[in-house]
């Protein structure tokens, strides 16, 4: 399968590579890290002709590929968030055209050395043992979960894309009995999503342990 690959040295430029989830997984997870710039990032189904300006934005380009794998994450509750509260500011007006100017709120690289978690390695036995996850690893934090599902029919925009994520993301969420984690929404202080930096547009860093599982998933219905 195609995969496109980066890393937080590299970005916003970006490798396009021909392999497998396993393989990728697995080579990332035995190679060992540094620190957090030594470890890459994924994604699927992105634009390619987009110019990106912007280390965390690359979107989908859902015409050109059949959009099926939704990708996302389980994260503890942060305490933290962006603020983008004067994100956009109209600076003039020519007649009946707001011009203006924009700044992104750049959420900063802070790097949380692995930390074994044992009530996040129970979550993570949980969902690979779901006939519906297709993937899932614990992230290299130590204190989350990425996962991903396959629906049935392609996915055509980012609100079809977030829908599911949502929708099938809190059904896989009852696995915490708990209530540690809640479904990642990169979202800012505000709650309204961060500039650039929602789920359909982002990077995820590979697993760097060997808590990971790939498999043949169930197809679940695109709602």
């Amino acid at each position: 399968m195609l995969i496109y690959l980066t890393d937080l040295k590299e970005m916003p430029k970006w490798n396009r590579q021909e392999t497998t989830l396993k393989k990728l997984f697995h080579e990332e997870a035995t190679k060992g890290y540094s620190d957090i710039y030594s470890i890459r990032l994924f994604g699927l189904y992105k634009d390619e002709s987009k110019n990106i300006r912007h280390n965390v934005y690359h979107p989908i380009d859902y015409v050109n590929h059949n959009v099926v794998i939704v990708v996302g994450e389980f994260d503890c509750f942060k305490e933290s968030r962006p603020n983008n509260t004067h994100a956009v500011k109209e600076i003039d007006r020519d007649g009946d055209t707001s011009i203006l100017k924009v700044k992104f709120p750049i959420m900063k690289n802070s790097y949380k050395p692995y930390r074994k978690d044992e009530y996040t390695n129970e979550i993570f036995d949980k969902l690979k043992q779901d006939d519906r996850i297709l993937f899932c690893y614990v992230t290299p934090s130590g204190k989350g979960l990425r996962f991903a599902f396959k629906v049935d029919t392609s996915i055509h925009n980012d609100l079809e894309y977030l829908s599911n994520y949502y929708f099938y993301g809190k059904e896989f969420l009852k696995y915490d009995k708990e209530g540690r984690f809640n479904i990642e929404y990169n979202a800012s202080t505000t709650g309204s999503f961060y500039e650039l930096g929602n789920i359909t547009s982002v990077y995820w860093f590979l697993p760097t342990t060997d808590n990971w599982h790939v498999k043949d998933a169930v197809e679940v219905k695109k709602i």
